[in-house]
């Protein structure tokens, strides 16, 4: 049998260096982006944070301040009406959820004061009040205004006419007060039930807790004062500079009226300008983050496009797969025991896999169709068919 020589070259390209280097290109690109991106937003986000820290301490600043000014004026009203502290914001609350406000409360018990003053002298409206209620002057006038209005809650509490009710009341708190009645429906112990929540709620001050919050309010009152006289160089500055500038200004909001307001609103328009470019800022950053993201998914595209196929990876996993299922059949002609058969099936998937892999150069492939690799795995088959047909007709 005459021997068949193939001489195999193998040649191969890299063709997976210009596609990494794509992948770590964007990567690298993405990146430098991302960090430009959460650069400009950390310091929006620092910003903000410091906004919202300031913003909060104003709040609880205020809102100190708001219960100073609360226990001060409470404190005050007190001295005017010749009662407690602890009395009046004990009823504060109370009060002012019975729809009434605190002013009013306040100024109803001035009136009621007053009335049983009049009354003692055997005047005024209160002592028809007194006396429909079968009270004495004298000795509700000896009596702490929290006693006072406690008896008085249950007399009106007493009265079922309404009419009546709210004529006693107008005669005793005044026409403007008339609403205290409101507080009164369950007597005595109804303004009981309210300064005990306020206990309680810890809202109860007493004369000391007043007299510190009052001298404090007082020390602040000083500094803004010594503030205003610090600056009162500054203003006095500010006065004879700012006097010409707000002439001028006011001459040309003058000359912008009469031109039909033309240049304020290319003022207006230069202003909103220049707050797009700065959002347009980081516009431009988050472009660039989806053109790197965009980038990438070309690079992962072509790891399904026909140009892996061509590179060295695609060849390799196709090779591997003919080889495979090659295998599989080769195997089966041996299990029926077609020997030559097996012999040719290994030849020749061998020779496709190999020249698949390694297949020529274009160059090569254009001076001829066929290589010699191909030519002389050619002439071996031919040999063996040739042979394998001569030892079948032996055999018949």
């Amino acid at each position: 049998m005459a021997e068949a020589k193939a001489r195999f070259t193998l040649s191969a390209r890299d063709q997976t260096r210009r596609v990494f280097g794509k992948v770590r290109s964007g990567l690298l690109g993405l990146a430098n982006t991302a960090k430009r991106a959460f650069s400009f937003g950390g310091r929006v986000g620092g910003g903000l944070v410091a906004l919202l820290g300031l913003g909060g301490g104003i709040a609880i600043v205020a809102t100190f301040k708001k219960i100073a000014d609360e226990i001060d004026n409470i404190s005050k009203t007190a001295i005017r009406l010749g009662t407690n502290v602890k009395f009046l914001s004990e009823m504060k609350l109370g009060v002012e959820k019975s729809g009434i406000e605190f002013e009013s409360f306040t100024k109803g018990l001035q009136k009621m004061q007053r009335g049983i003053g009049e009354a003692v002298q055997g005047t005024g409206e209160a002592k028809k009040v007194l006396d429909a209620f079968g009270l004495s002057a004298r000795k509700m006038a000896r009596l702490p205004m929290e006693r006072q209005l406690d008896i008085l809650a249950d007399k009106f509490a007493a009265v079922k006419n309404e009419t009546v009710r709210t004529t006693l009341a107008a005669q005793l708190f005044g026409d403007r007060n008339v609403k205290l009645i409101q507080m009164m429906t369950k007597g005595s112990a109804g303004l009981r039930e309210m300064r005990d929540e306020a206990k309680f709620l810890g809202i109860s001050f007493n004369n000391i807790d007043a007299k510190k919050i009052t001298e404090m309010n007082d020390s602040a009152a000083n500094f803004g004062a010594s503030l205003l006289g610090a600056f009162k160089p500054f203003v006095l500055f500010a006065a004879a500079v700012l006097g010409p500038v707000f002439d001028w200004l006011t001459l040309k909001v003058v000359d912008m009226r009469q031109q039909g307001f033309k240049p304020m609103i290319d003022f207006a328009l230069a202003g909103i300008d220049k707050i797009l470019r700065k959002f347009n800022q980081w516009k431009i950053s988050i472009d660039g983050v989806l053109e790197r993201l965009d980038d990438l998914s070309h690079v992962a595209g072509f790891f399904t496009s026909d140009e892996l196929a061509n590179t060295s990876i695609g060849k390799t996993v196709g090779v591997t797969g003919r080889a495979i299922g090659n295998a599989f059949a080769t195997a089966d002609l041996l299990r029926k025991g077609e020997m030559a058969a097996a012999a040719n099936s290994i030849i020749l998937g061998n020779s496709d896999a190999l020249s698949s892999m390694f297949g020529p150069s274009e160059k090569e492939m254009q001076a001829s169709d066929e290589s010699e690799m191909v030519r002389q795995l050619k002439m071996i088959n031919e040999e063996l068919r040739a042979n394998r047909e001569a030892r079948w007709a032996v055999a018949s």
